[in-house]
């Protein structure tokens, strides 16, 4: 009988030729791109074009200076979940619109993650300044949080000194499915100079997410849906 109502409700979603909720999803969101100038005399990290959503901080280390650049918004699945659906990513797809460029400095630290629950800004910025990626032990966020993410070290190349190349690149996240309404987008990064300013260029991100929408046993269901608001920590933010 729990099965045949299952099935029901399933059809349900195709009744009248109307396109059908389960299935093959890509979502997709962007991200602006931002320039950005850390000033060492002026103690001061700016926007100085495009930056939509974004936002700069300024942030004194020891005898450096550290500018941090975050963005973050989110993915909308509430038309999923009023159906009581389930969401199951794939692997997620970052596209870069451009190149990444820095007039000066050392490197730049890149993040780029998607979680199911918001992560609090400052915790993110002290894992990843003791070299924890948020969501491993040492962090502050729980595991279960982070669907997925990509991190990368870049440092000007020798040709070109304002370009900037990869130096090293991991992922990880648990890929988890999810019953929350929101899929929340993080992009961030950090910059470290000592006595020289420093402008910095970070390109346009396209940020693809595939994935099954599907129906699940009720008692699954409302299991993942309970772990998915346990998951819920903070006010949404856009």
């Amino acid at each position: 009988m729990e099965e045949g109502r299952i099935q029901a409700r399933r059809r349900s979603s195709t009744k009248g030729g109307e396109e059908m909720i389960e299935g093959p999803r890509l979502l997709n969101k962007d991200i602006d791109q931002v320039t950005a100038t850390l000033s060492t005399t002026g103690t001061s990290f700016t926007i100085v074009a495009n930056g939509d959503g974004w936002v700069a901080d300024y942030h004194a280390i020891g005898g450096a200076h550290m500018g941090v650049l975050r963005w973050q918004g989110y993915i909308d699945l509430s038309g999923y979940t009023r159906e009581d659906r389930t969401f199951f990513p794939g692997v997620p797809i970052a596209q870069d619109g451009g190149y990444y460029g820095m007039s000066a400095g050392t490197y730049l630290a890149m993040y780029t993650m998607i979680t199911q629950s918001p992560i609090d800004e400052t915790s993110m910025l002290s894992n990843t300044l003791d070299f924890t990626v948020p969501g491993f032990l040492g962090s502050t966020t729980n595991p279960d949080q982070v669907t997925w993410g990509i991190g990368s070290t870049m440092a000007p190349g020798s040709t070109h000194n304002n370009l900037l190349s990869v130096q090293d690149a991991w992922s990880w996240g648990t890929g988890n499915p999810t019953a929350t309404d929101r899929l929340y987008i993080y992009k961030f990064a950090h910059i470290i100079t000592e006595t020289e300013d420093v402008s910095v260029q970070l390109p346009p991100t396209h940020i693809l997410v595939p994935g099954m929408v599907e129906g699940e046993a009720d008692l699954v269901y409302m299991q993942r849906l309970r772990r998915s608001f346990e998951l819920q920590q903070t006010p949404d933010i856009d």
